[in-house]
């Protein structure tokens, strides 16, 4: 929400709503679940606050860098595949170095699809300053 309300115009009031719920949501399933203990949840919620502090500025320098270097899908292909490659490994089977295999390649897959776009002119940067309409 602190990211978008400069960005996009719609209501604060129910962005702010829909967030906390999505996440309460979550939280309350991968409990529910047994996927995780009240700590594990506390400590990601924390972990990912901690992170937003000093990467949600750097987004749109990020997205820009992504969209208009030459060396971007080369970069994000590196990147991708030490991901997997040092991704924790475990005594006993489990779907998780998959998913998250999938995950970081179909990621990958998007940026380097807005690369193409990009340099072949499909895709340019807005006309206008934000903020932006939404369209509902």
């Amino acid at each position: 929400v602190l990211y978008t309300m400069q960005r996009y115009e719609y209501p604060v009031s129910i962005g702010s709503l829909l967030s906390f719920l999505w996440c309460t949501v979550i939280s309350v399933s991968r409990l529910y679940l047994g996927m995780h203990t009240v700590l594990d949840v506390i400590v990601g919620l924390l972990l990912a606050t901690l992170l937003m502090i000093p990467i949600v500025p750097l987004v749109d320098r990020m997205d820009s860098y992504i969209l208009t270097s030459q060396w971007s899908p080369i970069l994000l292909s590196f990147i991708s595949i030490a991901i997997i490659a040092y991704y924790p490994k475990s005594n006993i089977w489990t779907p998780t170095r998959q998913d998250t295999t999938m995950v970081v390649s179909v990621c990958v897959g998007v940026h380097i699809g807005a690369w193409t776009n990009y340099q072949l002119g499909i895709m340019s940067e807005p006309q206008t300053s934000p903020p932006y309409g939404v369209i509902w």
